[in-house]
């Protein structure tokens, strides 16, 4: 039987109500390391990443509820509607399909390598100096054969790495990448670029697809790029990202993971997935994208929509108000999917070859649907992505609410207990209550 003396109902007290503080701390303390074990997770392939590529990268991390929306080579050239014409830049980087239908640029600007980069490099400044992000493709031509990246010929792909027959072709052109825009700078500030090459790995149509290299040739292929610039070159403005293409079947882990290079290179897990009309595509592509973004979340890295929107592009189609009715649609049905850091459709090149429609056009009026929703983002609603950012949560900040929410109930159940073992087990001021009892008597 316990000793109830004043004296040990004191202490008893004194006891239940450290314990009830200590637990409340101890839980506070979790729910605090837990979030910042999250924060931690996110990882950077690239330990001397510049300034402002790091704030880039956990900016996007924190976007979680809303997607950037991106068009490429959006300020190089486009459609006149009113004359049924094409334009071509002037020089100024102030044009775009996307400002002429909505009023805004897109939040993300494609560009592409085919052969020297000093033609994009003041495009990407531009875009830079608005607060836009930057993403870099590469249609890399055959170095073997001298023809385009369409050509599948020569074996290129063993024959560009260290000790090829043509590797010198190879870093030739990698040396064009690093002197134009590695390292580059605005009004002396660092511009992060998203570098993405040898996207659609997995298909045919290109000459490192899988069709042509192994996968420890591939993976080589993306190390050495990586490694090249990195390490060699010293380039630290660029994240990485990888793209395969949708499958026929919905993506699997497994899928993604077979030629995949490894965390050291990479920092953006991405999908390129194009439209064919297929009643079922909207389904199977978001059950494709979230594998991409659990991959991403295991891996501390970020997920994104690399390239999108009708297979032929919008002059033949039969899917009327595709941003509307498909993609806007798959971000709001699926909250999930916003934690992908921004969405890219291709380039406007002619009238049998575009993606953004022109004012009047039968696609117009559903993608101004998109645009105006508050879960896209354009540059007129952009934040400022390049602030100083150390940290961030990711993957989906409700995980981290969730987290909070479950470990708050917790704690208040535990104190509740606490509190009320206090009050009606073990009287208060025990002392006193003993004294007033023994004055009665």
């Amino acid at each position: 039987m316990v000793n109830t003396t004043p004296k040990n109902k004191k202490i008893l007290h004194i006891l239940l109500l450290s314990f009830s503080m200590i637990s409340l701390v101890t839980s506070s303390v979790f729910i605090i390391l837990q979030i910042s074990f999250d924060r931690e997770e996110l990882h950077i392939s690239d330990s001397n990443i510049s300034p402002n590529a790091r704030n880039l990268f956990y900016n996007l991390a924190d976007l979680t509820d809303s997607v950037l929306f991106g068009h490429q080579e959006t300020n190089f050239y486009g459609l006149n509607a009113s004359t049924m014409s094409t334009w071509i830049d002037d020089g100024t980087y102030n044009y775009s399909d996307v400002k002429t239908l909505t009023g805004s640029y897109p939040a993300v600007y494609g560009f592409d390598v085919f052969g020297s980069c000093e033609g994009i490099v003041d495009g990407i400044k531009v875009v830079f100096s608005r607060g836009g992000v930057i993403t870099v493709s590469w249609h890399a031509p055959n170095f073997v054969t001298g023809g385009s990246f369409y050509d599948i010929s020569g074996d290129v792909v063993p024959k560009i790495l260290p000790g090829g027959s043509h590797h010198e072709n190879f870093t030739a052109l990698l040396d064009n990448i690093a002197l134009f825009l590695g390292n580059l700078e605005y009004l002396g500030e660092d511009v992060p670029i998203i570098f993405r090459p040898w996207h659609e790995y997995n298909g045919d149509w290109f000459w490192w697809g899988s069709s042509y290299c192994n996968r420890q040739e591939f993976i080589s292929l993306y190390r050495f790029t990586v490694e090249y610039l990195r390490d060699t070159k010293g380039v630290h403005n660029f994240l990485y990202a990888i793209s395969p293409n949708e499958p026929f079947n919905t993506l699997t882990p497994t899928q993604f993971l077979y030629r995949y290079p490894g965390d050291d290179v990479i920092d953006i897990l991405a999908l390129d997935a194009y439209d064919w009309g297929w009643k079922s595509w909207k389904t199977k592509l978001t059950n494709s994208l979230l594998t991409v973004i659990k991959l991403a979340m295991e891996r501390g890295k970020l997920a994104a929509f690399s390239e999108t929107g009708l297979s032929q592009g919008l002059s033949e189609t039969n899917v009327p108000n595709w941003y509307s009715d498909v993609l806007l649609d798959m971000i709001l049905d699926t909250p999930e999917i916003r934690n992908i850091a921004y969405t890219l459709v291709w380039r406007n090149a002619d009238y049998g070859h575009f993606w953004i429609p022109y004012p009047g056009h039968s696609q117009a009026a559903g993608f101004l649907e998109f645009f105006n929703d508050e879960h896209t983002i354009f540059q007129n609603n952009i934040p400022s992505l390049y602030a100083e950012k150390t940290t961030a949560v990711k993957y989906n900040e409700s995980a981290s609410a969730i987290l909070l929410r479950n470990n708050i109930s917790s704690i208040i159940g535990l104190v509740m207990i606490s509190l009320l073992l206090i009050s009606f087990i073990i009287p208060l001021k025990p002392s006193i209550t003993a004294k007033k009892k023994k004055t009665k008597n």
